[in-house]
């Protein structure tokens, strides 16, 4: 029994303390993201906001800004039901974006995920949001 729980613990921990050491491949920023999305469904916004501080090199007001979009969105448009990834876009293999569709009650929002490699690793050079539909398509 009390082997199970300490193996259950690793198992629930494991993937945080160590996925995030580098971003080497396009999957792991990919993972970042949807561990992001995961914790915004969750009302955890300060958690998902400490795995992007994690890997960008972005200033905090973009992150605060972001975090104000999203209270704004939560406030026209209800309860966030869910998320998807809508496209995922590339120009060679050092230079992408992910693209969110983050569903509320009235009205879907995107969130975009700019990464770079840098040397070895994928950085987080920029997010941007918004409400136009048609950046989902």
């Amino acid at each position: 029994m009390k082997l199970t729980f300490i193996l259950s613990f690793l198992l629930l921990t494991l993937p945080f303390s160590i996925s995030y050491a580098q971003l080497t491949h396009k999957d792991d920023a990919s993972r970042l993201c949807d561990d992001v999305l995961f914790e915004l469904e969750q009302s955890q916004t300060m958690t998902a906001m400490k795995l992007l501080r994690e890997k960008t090199t972005l200033q905090e007001s973009v992150l605060t800004e972001m975090i104000a979009f999203l209270e704004t969105s939560a406030s026209k448009y209800g309860h966030l039901q869910g998320s998807n990834l809508a496209k995922t876009q590339g120009i060679g293999e050092d230079l992408f974006r992910f693209t969110y569709a983050l569903r509320y009650e009235q009205h879907p929002v995107w969130l975009q995920f700019y990464f770079y490699k840098v040397k070895d690793a994928f950085v987080l050079k920029k997010i941007d949001w918004g409400e136009d539909m048609a950046m989902l398509f």
